[in-house]
């Protein structure tokens, strides 16, 4: 899901430095496309910091969608690279890996349906179905 979140943001960065392209080359506009130019560095240069940012485990986890104890696990199994100290794992965002979203029932077509709700939610404990 990320990596198409980023493919969709690198997208829309080469699409903003067409139009400057296209404003310098076709209407002479250089201002207006120095200042697109700025914003897609600006937001290149926000999307290395925050790839580049060490998380703990707890912030991590919020980030990712999995558990703590999971990442430490991934840690010791030397799936996830700490850049922290001994004690104190720090991981970077950017190596982060993301858990897909957990999916309810669809919706009915009338709206939410709590039985069809229910059912999944009972499927993925083991549960008894009725």
């Amino acid at each position: 899901m990320l990596d198409r979140a980023m493919d969709v943001l690198q997208q829309a960065l080469d699409e903003i430095r067409a139009k400057a392209a296209e404003l310098r080359e076709s209407f002479a506009d250089e201002s207006r496309a120095r200042a697109l130019e700025w914003a897609v560095a600006r937001m290149e240069r926000a999307l290395v910091e925050r790839d580049g940012e060490a998380l703990t485990l707890a912030q991590a986890a919020r980030r990712s969608g999995y558990t703590a104890g999971h990442l430490a696990r991934l840690i010791r199994a030397g799936r996830l690279l700490s850049i922290g100290r001994r004690g104190a794992p720090r991981v970077r965002a950017g190596d982060l890996p993301i858990r897909a979203a957990r999916r309810v029932a669809p919706l009915h077509r009338l709206g939410y349906d709590p039985i069809a709700d229910a059912r999944t939610l009972s499927s993925r404990r083991g549960g008894r179905q009725t």
